[in-house]
């Protein structure tokens, strides 16, 4: 599905490098419960979706431990649930394409057979890139 996505958006996503944007960031789970949830190779996708559609990501580092940790307690749960998260945050230009391609990707990502997430969260905002000062650039 990553690969259709990728396909559909290709190269049109890539942000501007100064000025208005929007910043998208995924709350994916590492760990949950002392379980794998989001493995090392579905990063690796993500990480190649984002390259090819935006031109590059951020994510903390995992490999040594985790860097995030959240915990929630779902309708009837008798105790929270603690998670282990990594983040990744993408830039975009501020258009109604990039909040379709992460409608689309957050439908993905909820899918059983990817990793039994009935709730992924990506968060959207709108930011300001600091713009190269025109004494510099002389």
């Amino acid at each position: 599905m990553l690969q259709t996505l990728g396909a559909a958006y290709r190269g049109r996503l890539a942000p501007p490098l100064g000025g208005f944007v929007y910043r998208f960031t995924l709350f994916l789970p590492i760990l949950s419960e002392g379980r794998e949830v989001f493995t090392d190779s579905q990063r690796e996708l993500l990480a190649k979706l984002f390259h090819a559609c935006m031109r590059g990501f951020t994510e903390t580092a995992a490999e040594s431990h985790p860097p995030w940790y959240g915990s929630w307690a779902p309708p009837g749960a008798k105790r929270p649930i603690i998670d282990c998260h990594t983040i990744m945050v993408v830039y975009t230009p501020q258009i109604d394409e990039a909040k379709d391609f992460f409608c689309q990707l957050r439908w993905i990502l909820e899918q059983k057979q990817v990793a039994n997430q009935d709730v992924v969260l990506i968060e959207h905002t709108t930011a300001w890139l600091v713009e190269r000062s025109p004494l510099l650039q002389a």
